[in-house]
This record gives structure tokens, C-alpha cells and sequence, in this order.
């Protein structure tokens, strides 16, 4: 799993406006992307009440004064702890809901991208494509 170094995210940010940079990262004015043939990425989505907004806040302040490497770190990984944590309404514990996320999925297999490894769980999923 590849991430942005810091020099690639300062190049990012120069080129936020544009549609496309003169490598292999692009914006499309939110997220940096990243496109290349064979490159495998891996993409979490969580429903939007998975991870209540006093929780995050305790976490922030709580890494606040880690140094910034440290602080990513740190902060991705209780933020996958959140997630796991079960909170919000979990609705993708309900088989037919997550019949539909994994269906949605396979939709453009080998269409658009080829579906790698997937898990739905009860408040979010993962994917690599």
C-alpha cells in the first residue's frame, strides 16, 4: 500500500485546479487520485454515522501533540478502531444490505476495474481494485 509522501502531496497541492498533473497523480479539486495500469488500491467507505463526531474530536485532541508523521499514523489507525467499534446504526449488518453494496461492487468487474478482495462489514467496507 503506497501513500502520499510529503513531497508528493505538496506537488498535489500545487496542481489541485488542475484535471490532470504530469505524472501519475490528478485532482479533481477534493482528493488527490493516483492512475496507473496494474496499480492495486484499496478504498474504505463508512456510513456516515460510524464514527460520532465527539469521538473523533477526543481522538484529535488526543494526537494533537504527536509529531506529524506520527500524528498520521496514529490517527489512521484509531480511526480504523472507530470504525470497528460498531457504533452509528450498522445497517450493513442486515444481509440484504450488504447483498447490495457487494453486488454494486461486482457491477463493473472487469469493466472498469477488476475487484481484487472486498468486506462488507457492519458499518463500513473495504475494497481493493
Amino acid at each position: 500500500m503506497e501513500s502520499l509522501s510529503r513531497y508528493q502531496h505538496d506537488r498535489w497541492k500545487l496542481r489541485k485546479g488542475s484535471k490532470q498533473s504530469d505524472g501519475e497523480w490528478y485532482s479533481r479539486g477534493y482528493l488527490p487520485h493516483r492512475s496507473r495500469d496494474s496499480l492495486i488500491q484499496h478504498v474504505t467507505v463508512h456510513l456516515a454515522d460510524s464514527m460520532p463526531k465527539a469521538a473523533v474530536e477526543k481522538m484529535e485532541l488526543s494526537i494533537r501533540l504527536l509529531p506529524d508523521g506520527q500524528q498520521r499514523n496514529e490517527r489512521r489507525k484509531r480511526l480504523h478502531e472507530l470504525m470497528d467499534a460498531g457504533h452509528g446504526s450498522c445497517v450493513l449488518r442486515i444481509p440484504a444490505a450488504a447483498e447490495i453494496v457487494q453486488e454494486s461492487l461486482l457491477h463493473f468487474h472487469e469493466i472498469r476495474y477488476s475487484l481484487h478482495a472486498w468486506v462488507v462489514m457492519p458499518n463500513h467496507f473495504h475494497v481493493f481494485v
